[in-house]
C-alpha cells in the first residue's frame, strides 16, 4: 500500500461475515472451554458448559496465582456453571448496523492482494498471543513476589 506511486485508501477484509457470538465461542474453544448461552436478551448468559482438562491457561490475577500452582489447568480455576459472558446494556450502541462485511475488492484488484488467514485461524491466534501474554505477566508476578518475600 505504502508503496503504491498514488496513495489511496484500501479495505483489507476476507469479505467474511461473523457474528461476535460466533467469535465468543471460537475463542473460548481456543482456549479449552466450551459455552452454553443461558436466558434471553440482556438476560442472557455464556456459561462453562465444559473444560478441556489438559489446557494450561496462566492468570494475570494475583490472588488466583497465589492460590494454584505455576501448571494451573482450567479445571482448577473454573468449573462448569460458572458465568464468563453478560450482557452490559451501557456499552450498547444507539446506531447499530445489522451486518458489516469489508470489501477487499479494490485491494484485490490494485495490489494483488487475497487473504491468507481466514476467521478461525484468526481466532486461534488472538487466543494463542492472549494466553500468551498472561503467561508472561504470570511470570513477572512471580518474579515480584519472589523479590518482595527476599527483602523481609
Amino acid at each position: 500500500m505504502l508503496q503504491q506511486d498514488k496513495p489511496e485508501d484500501y479495505v483489507i477484509a476476507t469479505g467474511e461475515t461473523h457474528t461476535v457470538r460466533e467469535f465468543v465461542n471460537s475463542a473460548f474453544k481456543h482456549a479449552g472451554i466450551e459455552l452454553a448461552w443461558k436466558g434471553n436478551g440482556v438476560d442472557e448468559k455464556g456459561i462453562v458448559r465444559s473444560l478441556s482438562s489438559s489446557f494450561p491457561l496462566a492468570l494475570a490475577s494475583t490472588s488466583a496465582c497465589e492460590a494454584r500452582s505455576s501448571t494451573s489447568t482450567l479445571t482448577s480455576i473454573l468449573g462448569v456453571g460458572d458465568v464468563l459472558i453478560e450482557i452490559d446494556s451501557r456499552y450498547f450502541r444507539p446506531l447499530e448496523v445489522e451486518s458489516l462485511q469489508g470489501d477487499a475488492s479494490k485491494a484485490k484488484k490494485k495490489l494483488k492482494w487475497e487473504p491468507k488467514v481466514r476467521f478461525k485461524e484468526l481466532v486461534r491466534i488472538m487466543v494463542v498471543a492472549d494466553i500468551k501474554n498472561l503467561e508472561e505477566m504470570k511470570q513477572c508476578q512471580d518474579v515480584i513476589r519472589k523479590l518482595s518475600n527476599n527483602k523481609k
